[in-house]
């Protein structure tokens, strides 16, 4: 999702008198889902004697606004344009109206959340990996098809069907960012 970012500027002391500390806090809000790849914020200025401490405040927050802006946004809207042209669910979506068009409507396919919702509305018969319990799959015999991405040894150790599924299956496709969809042998 595209947003602009929200840029704020705190100078401590709002006046500044000489021998003072100024402390510059600059606060980056983003609501995009895109991450900020870097902050690079340089402030610069010089001693100028003035009578109007506030001219100058104002002057100092001007300038590290345009500096952060000069600076962030760049960066922000490059980071966003390459995200918001990557197409990174092609794989979801391809195994999505694979499994559509080749597991029959009854099989009971072990999948992630991303494409449960897709199986679902198709008619097919999914379950969630995290759904899998003695109850929803009491051995491997009762799930027919894997579509994940690979799970860690941790994962698969606490869900014996799923492992005795990985460990009776066979690779049917592979969808690319370690997406596949496997058969299980002797499936029921």
């Amino acid at each position: 999702m595209r947003s602009r970012p929200n840029l704020k500027t705190y100078l401590r002391p709002a006046f500044m008198t000489p021998g003072n500390t100024l402390h510059v806090e600059v606060v980056l809000t983003s609501g995009s889902e895109t991450p900020v790849d870097f902050v690079d914020l340089r402030l610069e200025g010089s001693s100028i004697a003035r009578d109007d401490s506030a001219a100058s405040t104002h002057s100092i927050v001007a300038l590290a606004a345009l500096i952060a802006v000069v600076v962030v946004v760049p960066t922000w809207w490059s980071s966003l344009d390459t995200n918001s042209t990557a197409n990174g669910d092609t794989p979801y979506l391809a195994a999505s109206a694979w499994a559509e068009h080749n597991v029959p409507k009854n099989d009971t396919v072990v999948v992630d959340d991303y494409l449960w919702v897709d199986l679902k509305t198709h008619g097919l018969n999914p379950l969630w990996i995290w759904k899998i319990s003695a109850q929803t799959a009491p051995s491997y015999k009762s799930i027919q098809y894997i579509i994940l991405q690979p799970q860690s040894p941790g994962t698969l150790a606490g869900m014996p069907a799923l492992q005795g599924a990985y460990a009776h299956s066979v690779l049917v496709k592979d969808f690319g960012n370690g997406l596949t969809v496997r058969r299980v042998n002797d499936a029921g």
